[in-house]
């Protein structure tokens, strides 16, 4: 260790520890020393080619300009509750095993009063009935079996739902459903009611926001695709699911209240969450990091006057790399993690205004000139429902013609033009569904469990388990879950419509300030 009152130098290849001289006029061997240190420190606050740093920034370009982001909303508004009351609801509280339904249910008008300013609700299912206030006694009847007792117990028309929950575009809907839709509303092409009704609330743009909840189940499965009568289903598993529908910002908060008061409590991985939006999501509030190579450093290039978050960088003329993530704050990630689509980074487009300070003009912002066109500055490498990360200079920097020591201001404006699916067939949304093909399969699984049931059941040999415990007392029914008939092509159809009318949008912008030595 070289204490405060020594020096080092260097001999015979090794660093060894010398006296600091006594000798009055010693002293002045380190005057070059400090002259070098002013002269570095200079450097600092000032270009060394002898002209000061800009003390200003160049104007932002119109498409630059950060829009304000909308405040996002403190409550869902008024709020309008369908709740499905077909007969194929009725198996989520018949079971005498934990219901997540009956768990959901219990806490979902508690909780519509919190989020909500006024909430009334409705039951529908071949039709839908008129609506009325929410109440102690709607709260205590959805708890109970003979609320899905109808006069047509197996139809549930959603496209009627959907088609009020259009006509006002200012409340926002939940409907609690297990998306047993009818052959009609199945109909394929442009003429199918479910599609209309879809497309008035997805052009408008309005959000829709799909919870799945996996339940147990004891009951009848309806509107099968290949058997024409309901199927018994007992103590089994089966989603049902909440729509929430609505402007973006009310349909945001009132997932935010739901999933902290209701959905939260229930187990891990029981529920999950698929938001089709026509619109990305708001990003002014987004986090920026720089992540710099290849001897790319952190320098002071602007004068001391200029204030707010710029990133100024030194890069090297033959080498130096800079990658720009812009990402979404740790509180909107429940939300943004169930986006179905996404920026493509492969498609989307980079508009990037580069200017150089010259130093003339009578005001510091006229210094700044306009460079030349320089294509391929900034391109963007990944892109995620929360995050966008772009790279710039893929080659030399020399290789783009920027003179040395000279401060470059750079306006990059990324576009997107086509949304990216992420419903890969790991999405919760396809592993939860199936098709007609499907049907038969799923069907015997059902058969082969209930044989084997009636089997155990009707064996009347009484064989003693240790512990004086019967094999009729230890026997457990192995866990099957029926999955939701063509849910990932109601998913489908919902990309669809949205790629229908999405218009290609700019999603953020950013500036850097660097030099090329």
């Amino acid at each position: 260790m070289v204490g405060a009152g020594s020096a080092v130098e260097r001999e015979g290849g090794e660093d060894r520890a010398v006296s600091a001289p006594s000798a009055p006029w010693a002293g002045l061997r380190s005057l070059p020393i400090i002259a070098l240190g002013l002269l570095v420190a200079s450097c600092l606050v000032a270009s060394c080619d002898g002209t000061n740093p800009p003390d200003c920034l160049p104007p932002l370009p119109p498409e630059a300009l950060t829009a304000q982001t909308a405040n996002a909303a403190t409550s869902a508004g008024a709020v309008q509750l369908f709740v499905d009351g077909s007969g194929s609801m009725a198996g989520y509280l018949t079971n005498r095993s934990t219901s997540a339904y009956r768990d959901v249910l219990n806490l979902l008008p508690g909780s519509l009063r919190n989020a909500a300013t006024a909430v009334k609700v409705r039951r529908f299912a071949a039709v839908v009935e008129r609506p009325q206030d929410l109440s102690d006694r709607f709260a205590a009847d959805i708890l109970q079996p003979d609320f899905y007792r109808t006069s047509n117990n197996g139809n549930t028309h959603l496209h009627d739902v959907l088609r009020e929950a259009a006509t006002q575009p200012d409340v926002t809907s939940i409907i609690v459903t297990d998306l047993v839709l009818s052959a009609r509303e199945l109909q394929p092409g442009d003429a199918g009611p479910l599609r209309k009704a879809l497309s008035d609330i997805l052009h408008a743009g309005s959000t829709i926001a799909l919870v799945g909840v996996e339940s147990s189940f004891s009951g009848r499965l309806y509107d099968l695709a290949t058997v024409a009568t309901p199927v018994p289903f007992s103590d089994g598993n089966r989603p049902f699911y909440l729509l929430l529908i609505g402007p973006d910002a009310r349909v945001r908060s009132l997932y935010g209240t739901l999933r902290a008061e209701v959905l939260d409590g229930l187990p891990p991985g029981s529920h999950h969450l698929a938001v089709y939006a026509n619109r990305l999501a708001p990003k002014g509030d987004w986090g920026r990091s720089v992540e710099l190579s290849g001897g790319a450093a952190e320098a002071r290039l602007l004068g001391r006057s200029v204030t707010g978050e710029v990133t100024q960088i030194r890069i090297g003329r033959d080498r130096g790399g800079v990658e720009v993530m812009l990402k979404a704050p740790d509180d909107s990630q429940a939300w943004l993690s169930g986006q179905v689509l996404v920026p493509d980074p492969h498609r989307t487009r980079v508009h990037s205004k580069v200017y150089f300070h010259t130093g003339d003009g009578q005001s510091c912002e006229a210094g700044w000139s306009t460079d030349d066109d320089k294509p391929n500055l900034v391109r963007p490498i990944e892109g995620k429902a929360d995050r966008l990360t772009f790279k710039l200079f893929d080659d030399a920097p020399v290789s783009y013609g920027f003179r040395p020591r000279t401060t470059y201001a750079l306006d990059a404006v990324a576009t997107v033009p086509i949304l990216r699916s992420v419903l890969d067939d790991t999405h919760w949304v396809r592993r939860w569904s199936y098709d007609a093909a499907q049907e038969e399969n799923l069907l015997q699984l059902i058969r082969d469990r209930e044989n084997e049931r009636n089997a155990h059941r009707n064996d009347r040999r009484a064989r003693t388990q240790p512990g004086g415990q019967s094999a009729e007392q230890t026997y457990r029914i192995y866990p099957l879950m029926f999955p939701t008939l063509n849910l990932a092509s109601l998913s489908d159809l919902m990309i669809r419509v949205i790629r229908e009318k999405h218009e290609e949008e700019r999603v953020h912008a950013f500036r850097l300030v660097f030099t090329v030595d």
